[in-house]
């Protein structure tokens, strides 16, 4: 039950850093009146994508018998993460701006490290580790 609270934890604070980091720390650029950069809607959608892993962590602590799946469901959240950048939304064309030079590699390494703790639990937290009578079934 340890393990699972750890792992829980742990998720749920990198879900909440790769969200502070879109919003708050990393430097995107503005929208312009009616014009809407790229970066800036990749931002947006990785805010939501890391509201989703805070959320994913806290069911992983509340509800431990569905460990498997929150840990699958974890990593797709964080190749989601890592793809948006770059993939999925996109930032500027330009090379030289700080959301390509700076913002975009972070969020595809907190992306990767989140769905490498998802596929690490799964492998740490054996369905065999956890007994039936730890379990607070609500």
């Amino acid at each position: 039950m340890k393990k699972l609270k750890v792992f829980g934890i742990l998720i749920i604070a990198l879900g909440a850093i790769e969200a502070l980091l879109s919003l708050v720390v990393l430097p995107f650029c503005q929208s312009a009146g009616e014009l809407v950069m790229r970066c800036n809607s990749s931002s947006r959608v990785d805010v939501l994508l890391g509201l989703a892993v805070v959320a994913v962590g806290a069911v992983f602590i509340l509800k431990p018998q569905v460990h498997g799946l929150l840990s699958y469901a974890t990593a797709l959240l964080g190749l989601a993460i890592a793809l948006v950048p770059n993939l999925i939304v996109g930032v500027c064309a330009n090379g030289h701006m700080h959301c390509n030079e700076v913002a975009a590699p972070v969020l595809v390494s907190v992306g990767v490290l989140i769905a490498l703790v998802g596929f690490a639990s799964d492998l740490v937290l054996d369905w065999h580790d956890i007994d039936a009578n730890e379990v607070e079934w609500v």
